[in-house]
């Protein structure tokens, strides 16, 4: 037997998925017959968590809200699941690729979390191989608010001069352009530091502590492991134990893509350790809804509190609304 969830674990998914904790007595964390890369990656994960754009997020919740309430949300979303995740036992870092100064702004100084900015080509997949390389890089490594130290170069209060801000961003982009090189990515194995790794997608508002503790317990008896969203078709988590060259296939079809390049699938292979909130992303207003029924964390509250009628649903604006999508426009391939 290799890991298996703790009992408060079980229990904690079992009450979030609305059934029993599995019955008998609970299992050791670790087995006497785990291997030491199982222990290893057991004991200390990176999570990689990249936070896009807050302005241009969350387009097929259009119908029904405004970009303000929009960016409110995806802003809520990714700190309740960055809150989650660090909070997480078996975690011990986590890397946030992000290029918005509000999320910076939200975590300096929290510790064991780093904020890095995008470097080279925008979009989902070059920020999360640029996570993955950032955490595999043994000079990129932080420990605990220490290591915090401004990764966005000279500090900034939130009602800085903008010119500093920038000037601070692009030295950051410059700094880690030249710590991880020309051509570093989420494949990098060579050289990389023994660092088993996990990309989370910041949208999972209605995940649990003990969610992400237990899916990362099973996690480390496979190479390569995903679970995938709610529908089966996109993918909330994607993992590499130590040493395993790491290229995650998020975007399109991810779950179906993940599986063919030989990830384990978390949830076929261990439904119980795999709850509900995680793999419950939010894009549309009754996957938000799904979210508050299962019980969202406190960002996310907070702002469901300042717009009482957006989890019961608000009545959806015209299809041709031109401030929702240009005519011709197919929302469900925007994300």
């Amino acid at each position: 037997m290799s890991a298996a969830p703790s009992a408060s674990a079980r229990e904690e998914i079992a009450r979030a998925g609305g059934g029993q904790a599995p019955s008998g007595p609970p299992e050791p964390a670790i087995s006497s017959r785990a291997s030491e890369s199982e222990r290893a990656d057991a004991a200390g994960w990176t999570v990689v968590i990249p936070v896009k754009s807050l302005t241009a997020a969350k387009t097929r919740l259009a119908p029904e809200h405004s970009p303000a309430e929009r960016a409110a949300l995806a802003r809520a979303f990714a700190l309740d699941t960055i809150d989650a995740a660090r909070t997480v036992r078996a975690v011990r870092r986590v890397v946030v690729v992000s290029d918005e100064p509000v999320i910076e702004r939200e975590l300096r100084g929290v510790p064991s979390v780093e904020v890095v900015p995008e470097v080279g080509p925008r979009g989902l997949a070059a920020a999360i191989a640029h996570g993955v390389a950032v955490a595999r890089t043994e000079t990129s490594r932080m420990h605990g608010a220490a290591g915090h130290s401004r990764p966005f170069g000279v500090a900034v209060s939130p009602g800085g001069d903008p010119q500093e801000l920038e000037t601070s961003r692009m030295q950051g982009r410059a700094r880690h352009a030249r710590r991880l090189g020309a051509g570093a990515g989420a494949g990098a194995g060579a050289g990389a530091a023994d660092v088993a790794v996990a990309v989370l997608l910041g949208d999972v508002p209605a995940m649990r502590v003990a969610e992400l503790d237990a899916a990362l317990e099973v996690a480390a008896r496979h190479p390569l492991a995903f679970v995938p969203d709610a529908e089966g078709t996109g993918t909330t988590l994607a993992t590499a134990r130590a040493g395993v060259p790491f290229d995650a296939h998020f975007g399109q079809d991810s779950a179906a893509r993940h599986a063919a390049a030989g990830f384990a699938d978390l949830a076929a292979g261990h439904p119980e350790s795999i709850g509900p909130g995680l793999r419950r992303d939010v894009d549309t207003a009754a996957e938000l809804r799904d979210a508050v029924a299962l019980g969202v964390g406190a960002r996310t509250s907070a702002v469901l509190r300042t717009m009482p009628d957006l989890a019961e649903g608000p009545a959806p604006r015209h299809p041709l609304d031109p401030s929702i999508a240009p005519p011709g426009a197919d929302r469900k391939a925007v994300s």
